[in-house]
Order: structure tokens, then sequence, then C-alpha cells
């Protein structure tokens, strides 16, 4: 029992000490936008544990977090660069501190940051070359460290030192972070995409005397190949109203439809078209089609096993028109995890269809639609 107390006693001394070792990582790094470099950033090594001459060493780095942006209809996902200090690998010896020790410091770190605005840059305007422009920077970087502390006699040559720290000071100035402009965006050539939505058809002679508007919910997938569009969907109508009593004899089926009764039935539909048109917010795209489509209502009749007899007519179904889709939402997410684009759009469709239902011929019939419409393709990276 004794042990057990002693044990408690020790592990509640300890929390305190544990609770201010685990803040401190926060402070283990300074970054730039934090301000000038001061000797409290700096940790002390006496001439046991340096180099001969040597007044300090920066330790300096560039760190990469993810963001969000919007730039128009665009929705930007991308690594975003920090450029910073570890204080707990940069050092200094007072032995050779020099009144200008500070300047070399702040000037290396000054040169980072202004590779870094160039890699941003570079970054937001490709950010499909992620790797090649990091690897290239990265290079870059330390060519220009190992050069500035050989030119400047690591810190020793107060000459060399201004001398790079004036021009530093100006490509600073030169140097300002312009605003995110929309970057170039690559993605394969074959996405996969789905809509929803609502489409009426309107039947001409003969059946515009009979049948009313078909109301229908419509449902499908899309395969963009480039810029070719193909579609296939299939739609499903409701509440269809038949305007009169109407019979129709037919070698194989008789159809009655009656007036007190709602028609239902429905299509599919297989659409290929091309993209005359497609900007960021709009897209124009001409196609035509095959597939099927069936009229049907319940007759109220009962065949000898007591089942409702339903009255059913189809036949092919060929058409043509225009989609015209708005493109309210955009995303482009190109992180080294996780990258591709989308578009959300409403999407407007008008078309032509001549349907040849079986004992009643050929129809032809106006067909409009809305939908949204969520379509996406994996992104394309430069890796050589």
């Amino acid at each position: 029992m004794k042990r057990f107390f002693l044990m408690m006693a020790l592990s509640t001394l300890a929390l305190p000490a544990m609770a201010q070792n685990t803040a401190g990582y926060k402070d283990a790094a300074k970054e730039w936008s934090d301000g000038p470099l001061t000797e409290a950033d700096f940790s002390v090594r006496h001439l046991a544990s340096t180099l001969d001459n040597v007044a300090g060493d920066l330790n300096w780095g560039i760190k990469f977090v993810p963001v969000k942006d919007k730039i128009g209809n665009l929705r930007f996902r991308h690594m975003n660069s920090v450029t910073y200090m570890d204080k707990l690998g940069s050092w200094q010896c007072p032995e050779y501190r020099q009144p200008w020790s500070m300047d070399y410091f702040q000037t290396m770190f000054d040169m980072v940051e202004i590779n870094r605005r160039k890699m941003q840059a570079d970054l937001n305007a490709n950010p499909q070359d992620h790797e090649q422009i990091r690897e290239y920077y990265s290079r870059s970087l330390r060519s220009l460290d190992e050069t500035y502390k050989m030119e400047t006699d690591r810190g020793n040559d107060a000459a060399a030192v201004t001398r790079y720290q004036v021009q530093a000071r100006e490509e600073l100035d030169a140097w300002e972070e312009a605003p995110l402009e929309e970057p170039a965006i690559r993605h394969t050539a074959v996405g996969i995409g789905m809509y929803a939505g609502y489409e009426g058809e309107a039947f001409l002679s003969p059946l515009s005397d009979v049948l009313g508007m078909r109301h229908q919910l419509q449902f499908g997938w899309v395969v963009p190949v480039k810029q070719f569009y193909t579609a296939v969907d299939f739609g499903v109508a409701f509440g269809s109203p038949v305007k009169k009593d109407a019979f129709i004899h037919d070698v194989e089926n008789d159809y009655d439809w009656r007036k007190s009764e709602k028609y239902t039935g429905g299509n599919f539909n297989f659409r290929l078209g091309y993209r005359v048109v497609d900007q960021p917010r709009v897209a124009l795209i001409p196609f035509a089609g095959a597939g099927g489509s069936f009229i049907e209502q319940d007759t109220g009749w009962k065949d000898m096993d007591g089942k409702t007899v339903t009255s059913t007519c189809g036949g092919l179904r060929l058409q043509g028109g225009v989609l015209l889709q708005a493109k309210y939402l955009r995303h482009l997410t190109a992180l080294s995890y996780n990258s591709e684009y989308g578009e959300h759009s409403l999407a407007f469709r008008i078309y032509g269809a001549r349907t040849s239902f079986k004992g009643i011929g050929p129809v032809w019939s106006v067909n409009f639609g809305v939908c949204v419409d969520v379509t996406a393709w994996p992104l394309k990276f430069n890796r050589e």
C-alpha cells in the first residue's frame, strides 16, 4: 500500500513537468513572418563544441501546410509554404560573435524567404508539378547556403555580408507575393460523373390530343473522354395527365387510355456529344442519341388471375439536341496525398425525339430538362 501511494505521489509531481515540456514544441521554430532574428532565438555553444573561428550556424527550413483558397467559382486546395528557423538546431558561439553576426544570420534567413516566394509562385501556377518544383528549389537553396557561407567566410567577412544583405533587401521588396490566380489544370482524358433532375416531354401528333406533358425524374451517369461527352440515363414518369379517353386497336395489343387515370412509363437513353464550348463557368454540348421509351397505364380491368391489366406501348427512341452546363462550383485538390479536379453544374437540356411506338407509329416529342451534374477527373502529374 505504501508503494502504491509513493508511485501516485511521484506521478503527480511529474505531471507539471511533462506539461511544460510538451508545450515547448510550439516555440521550437520561428517563422520568417514572426519578425527579425534575435540572439534569444539561438542556443549558445562554446569553443569546445564548435568549429574554429565560426560565430554560429542558422538551421533553416521550409515547411508545407494544406490551405483552401477561392478563385472565382474554383475552390483550390493546395500546399502553402512557410520559411522557418529551427531554434533547437541553430546556435552561436559568444567567443566568436561579431557586431554583424546577427546580420549574417538574418540575411541567410531573408534569402530563404525570397526563394520560398519564388517557389510558391511556381507552385500556385503549376500545382501538379510540385515534386519537380520543390526538388529544384531544395537543390537551389542548398547551393545558395554553401556559396553564402564560403563567400562570407561563414560570417567573418563583414563587407561580403553587407553586400548580400543589400541584395536580399532589394529582392524582398521586388518579390512581394502576388494575389493567387487560377492555376493550370491538367486532368486525365477520362472522367466520371452522375446527374439527377427533372425532365418533361411534350408529345406531338397523334398523341398530343390524348396525352398531356409527361413529367419524369431523370438519373444518369457521365463518362467524359477528352472533349467527347457520353451519358447513359433513365427516366421514371409520374403524375402525367391523360386529356381524354382513347382506344387504339393493335393486332397484338389494344391501348385503352382513360382520362380519369394518370399515365406513367419512362425512357432510357444513350447519348454522345462534343464540347464545342468549355469555359470555367459554362459548357455547350450538342448531342445525339438512341434508346427506348414506353407509356403505361392501369386499365382497371382484371385478368383471369385477378391481376390488374396494364396497357403498355413502347418503341425505339432517336434524339438530338443540346446541353448547356452552368458551372456553379469547381474544385481542384492538388496535394501529394489527394488530387482531383471536379465540376458541379446546373445542366439544362433541350432536344427533339422520335419514338416508334408499336401500334401507333412514329411520334415526335419536344423534351426539356434541368439537373444537377457532378463530374470529376484525376489529375495528371509531371513526374519526370
